[in-house]
Parts: C-alpha cells; structure tokens; sequence
C-alpha cells in the first residue's frame, strides 16, 4: 500500500514539475516575442531549428537563425503579441498566437516544442502574414 500511494505521488510530482517548466518555457518565449528578442527565443531551440519566416521554410543552424530574426524584427517591431492557443499532441507541444507591429501588420505565429528530458526544445517556428 505504501509503495503504490509512493508511486502516485512520484508520478503526480513528475507532471506537476513537467507542466511548470512547460509553463516557464511558454512565458519566456511569449515574452521574447512580443520584445522582438531573437537570441532570447533561440535559447529554446536545440542545434538546427525549423524556420519558415513570411513563407519560406528552411532547416537553420542557430546563428543563421538569429541572424534571420534580427533581420525579420528589425524590419517588423513587435507591438503586441497574443497568444491564441496552446496544446499538447504526445509528446509535442504548440503555441500559436497573434504577433502585431508597428507598422500595423500582423503575423500569425506557430512554436512547436519537443520534451527532451527535463526541458523543452523549440524544433520550429512559423512567422506569416495573415
């Protein structure tokens, strides 16, 4: 009895942990992305990311990431960001919201993570016109 009321709790544990660092990753990249900070959303994404900025999609190494989010941001200053949706498929997570700018434009923006171990990984991210 002791053992199974053990094994409950260390499981209850284990997903409350898990939901808090999703929530922690979450909150951060919500919060680069309404800033425009490319190297803060790329502390989240492994060695090669998945970007598709304004239609085109390719594999990139981080640098050439964060040079391409630099150049997007800088010519697309973040006003707002709203976050529309998240949810869980398995083992990937999404985040899709609302990115506005100064110039009045908007993006529709897509985060895939991936659970890899105790943490998070960003493996793409989508930025398009609406």
């Amino acid at each position: 009895m002791k053992t199974t009321i053990f094994f409950i709790l260390s499981l209850w544990v284990i997903s409350w942990q898990t939901n808090a660092n999703l929530g922690a990753v979450y909150n951060s990249l919500e919060r680069s992305i309404r800033e425009g900070q490319e190297k803060k959303i790329l502390q989240h994404a492994g060695d090669k990311l998945l970007l598709e900025i304004e239609q085109v999609e390719s594999v990139y190494s981080k640098p050439q990431a964060e040079q391409i989010l630099k150049d997007f941001f800088d010519k697309n200053k973040p006003t707002e960001f709203e976050v529309t949706f998240k949810g869980t498929n398995k083992s990937n997570y999404a985040m899709i919201g609302t990115l506005s700018t100064e110039k009045n434009k908007k993006f529709r923006v897509s985060l895939r993570l991936k659970e890899s171990g105790n943490t998070f990984v960003l493996e793409k991210l989508s930025i398009n016109p609406i």
